[in-house]
């Protein structure tokens, strides 16, 4: 409706006596896109978008107002109700990020409160945050870590992703000792270069948030060090976690090494060729964010995606964003091609495509072709260090599944765990419950 009905409707019911309050939402939700544009606005968004025209709204109804719509922060919530604009902001999804918000403000840790980053993972996982893991599973999980009944512990987290940075950061709220390696110079691993593209940079608060709580908990942070065994035994390890990550997937098809990846070309590694083969062979988040940011930045994108449709492996918020911008600056995407083949043609490069369901081939000349087919894992210290652990490098599956810590050993040595990627490509979401879930045990 418009706003001149919604009003004329809202001073019925004032002058009937009908309410006591109005909760203003904005936007349709009719459809996936205005749902996720409109009236469950992401990262993708402004922050608070909306809270001008709920003002205009409240200024001249003159009755208390209530609204939710991406208001995530504190500053922004307080400067809305101090200003008069609402009377009460229900922030939903930041509550989700952190349960804790009321008691962080009261006890003067506003610096500490977990970040809502917009990713709309609750909205197709209901009612899971992508960086904490225990929402949604508070009867399995506890949301406050509390302290181990035998701190002082040793703990060696090797990888600064988020697997790692979640590990380690559980660790030390455990009360343990905690040293993490890292080989880059920063930490964050891949969220990295997802923070690269065109409106998912605020994914970088996940490592913001992690870096900081490390650094309040004391954790030892040691960069551009490529941790190996020996490094990791010189510690005198109890536990040692591996979050190495992965590196992309080894490809063995004819003329692979003519292929590129997103990491390539998120790092700056590779310079982007003007006309742009984007090969989706995963429906994840890479390909059709290097489509996404490529396009943005005038080149020719084609995308082939070996899928009905690209994203298809993502929840629907991403998708209808990536289809819309893909779609607004011109990508070409062509359904159920597989990447099969590549050769040189003079300064060029011709494709082979193979359809999944026909089998029919066809070629696409282009300047580069990007390939994604996810990661293998990188984890050789996991397998150096294995024989020496406790319990052999081994996760117990029947723990995992029933919630429960790790069986003990009797043996004495350190534990080892693999985590993340360097067990196998997985996501961000599914990194960090995997992480927690064996830190706030030992």
């Amino acid at each position: 409706m418009r706003f001149a009905e919604v009003k004329q409707i809202a001073e019925i019911l004032k002058r009937e006596g009908a309410v006591d309050f109005f909760n203003c939402m904005v936007g349709r939700m009719d459809t996936e896109i205005t749902l996720v544009e409109e009236n469950m606005p992401g990262m993708s968004r402004p922050l608070a978008p909306y809270l001008e025209t709920v003002g205009v709204f409240r200024r001249e109804i003159g009755m208390p107002i209530f609204h939710a719509a991406r208001v995530t922060d504190v500053a922004n919530a307080r400067h809305a109700v101090r200003e008069g604009v609402l009377d009460m902001v229900a922030m939903t999804r930041a509550h989700i990020a952190d349960p804790q918000i009321v008691n962080k403000i009261m006890r003067g840790e506003e610096d500490r409160i977990r970040p809502c980053i917009g990713a709309s993972h609750c909205i197709y996982k209901k009612i899971h945050c992508i960086h904490n893991p225990v929402s949604g599973r508070e009867t399995l999980l506890p949301m406050e870590v509390s302290a181990s009944d035998t701190p002082g512990k040793k703990v060696i987290v090797v990888g600064g992703g988020p697997a790692g940075m979640e590990a380690a950061r559980v660790a030390a709220e455990r009360g343990h000792k905690v040293i993490l390696f890292e080989a880059a110079p920063r930490l964050g691993g891949q969220i990295q270069l997802a923070a690269k593209t065109t409106w998912r940079k605020d994914l970088i608060q996940i490592v913001d948030w992690r870096e900081g709580e490390l650094e309040k908990l004391g954790v030892d942070v040691r960069c551009n060090i490529y941790a190996e065994a020996a490094d990791i035994l010189a510690e005198n390890p109890d536990h040692v976690f591996v979050a190495t990550g992965g590196i992309p997937a080894e490809q063995n098809l004819p003329g692979a090494g003519l292929t590129v990846s997103s990491w390539d070309l998120l790092s700056g590694d590779m310079r982007a060729e003007q006309e742009v083969l984007v090969c989706d062979h995963t429906g994840r988040h890479e390909p059709v964010a290097t489509a996404d940011l490529l396009s943005a930045k005038g080149h020719q994108v084609t995308m082939a995606t070996i899928d009905s449709h690209s994203a298809t492996e993502m929840g629907y918020p991403d998708r209808m964003i990536f289809h819309k911008r893909l779609a607004e600056q011109g990508v070409n995407t062509l359904a159920y091609l597989k990447l099969s083949a590549v050769h040189k043609d003079g300064n060029r490069l011709v494709a082979t495509l193979t359809h999944e369901l026909t089998g029919q081939t066809q070629e696409i000349t282009t300047d580069q072709v990007v390939l994604e087919t996810g990661t293998d894992p990188l984890a050789e210290v996991f397998f150096e260090l294995r024989e020496g652990s406790a319990n052999k490098g081994i996760t117990d599956v029947d723990a995992m599944a029933n919630w429960s810590a790790q069986p003990q050993t009797h043996i004495e040595s350190y534990t080892l765990h693999r985590l993340g990627d360097a067990v196998t490509s997985r996501s961000i979401h599914a990194a960090l419950l995997e992480a927690y879930r064996l830190a706030v045990h030992i």
